[in-house]
């Protein structure tokens, strides 16, 4: 599975690690992951929810409300117990690093899933965003609570790498538009318009919008 992680993708996972690293009986779902592919606001994930004109900060928000609340239902006194103690004192401590639940590995797969579907070698963390939408557990419900519906997101995700495909491409494509233009420059006043054409010809080709 790991070997087909891109970058981002591990890096959202160890965010996503982190955040339940914090909780009592710590263990990695899909909220986790939710807030944890959505913690750059450079990732994929996140482009693809703005393209769908969700807000992303209320998102993380009450996903963090969420896991709170959950935090909460656990720190409170149970029938019978002590409010004090030994075991009290030591949940207020640091927790062991977050295991994975069940709902945290389903995402993983799904997301492995999704990104062999649409046809991507890596798995990118617009892959987990949807895999974490088609969970459908709890990060499932605050994206439809946003509006977010599935073939909404998936034309989303494709959009944004077409996107950032085309303005890689345009980076690659600079040193030689560069090139093409001097050569051009230099035909002209070298007496070969009709060279000095051609190349111009082939400058446009490279330049006009996708």
């Amino acid at each position: 599975m790991l070997e087909r992680w891109s970058d981002e993708t591990k890096w959202a996972v160890s965010e996503a690690r982190r955040a339940a690293a914090g909780a009592p009986r710590a263990a990695v779902d899909d909220v986790h992951l939710l807030i944890g592919v959505l913690a750059d606001p450079a990732m994929r994930a996140t482009h693809c929810l703005e393209r769908l004109g969700a807000e992303v900060e209320v998102l993380v928000a009450r996903a963090w409300a969420l896991l709170e609340g959950r935090a909460a239902e656990f720190d409170a006194p149970r029938e019978g117990s002590s409010p004090s103690g030994p075991e009290t004192e030591a949940a207020k401590g640091e927790h062991e690093p977050a295991d994975w639940a069940s709902r945290g590995l389903r995402v993983l797969e799904l997301s492995e899933r999704v990104a062999s579907e649409l046809g991507h070698r890596e798995v990118g963390s617009d892959h987990l965003l949807l895999a974490s939408f088609r969970a459908g557990g709890d990060a499932a419900e605050l994206l439809v609570e946003l509006g977010v519906e599935d073939d909404a997101l998936v034309r989303a995700l494709l959009d944004e790498r077409r996107a950032r495909l085309e303005a890689e491409a345009v980076r690659a494509l600079e040193p030689m538009v560069r090139v093409l233009r001097d050569a051009s420059v230099v035909c002209e006043r070298a007496g070969s318009p009709e060279l000095a054409a051609e190349l111009r010809a082939l400058l446009a080709g490279l330049e006009r919008p996708r």
